[in-house]
């Protein structure tokens, strides 16, 4: 229930016969694997698609994953990039043209 009134919050035009299942999938005990390496293999939040952006904890490479250390990615993420998400995606990627090239 709760996850149906946030996903129509996120996205009002999404009519509930859209939606095929809801899961909730949960491991008890799980040991992530260790790569050699990870640091420089990590994903940045920007994609190839200017109006795209990825960012989980895959990205924490110094850190726990602690409620703070998830706050400040989020906040990091807004500071960097919340302007061209509330410019809309219509000049996203002129915008990531201009700041890539600066």
């Amino acid at each position: 229930m709760m996850f149906r009134r946030g996903l129509s919050v996120m996205f009002p035009e999404l009519a509930r016969c859209g939606i095929v299942g809801r899961h909730i999938n949960r491991a008890v005990k799980v040991q992530p694997l260790q790569v050699l390496g990870y640091s420089a293999l990590v994903p940045t939040v920007e994609t190839l698609h200017p109006d795209f952006y990825v960012l989980n904890t895959s990205q924490f490479t110094h850190t726990t994953l602690n409620n703070n250390e998830v706050v400040g990615a989020v906040e990091a993420f807004l500071r960097d990039h919340g302007g061209e998400l509330l410019q809309g995606p219509a000049n996203a990627g002129a915008r990531r043209s201009l700041a890539t090239a600066t």
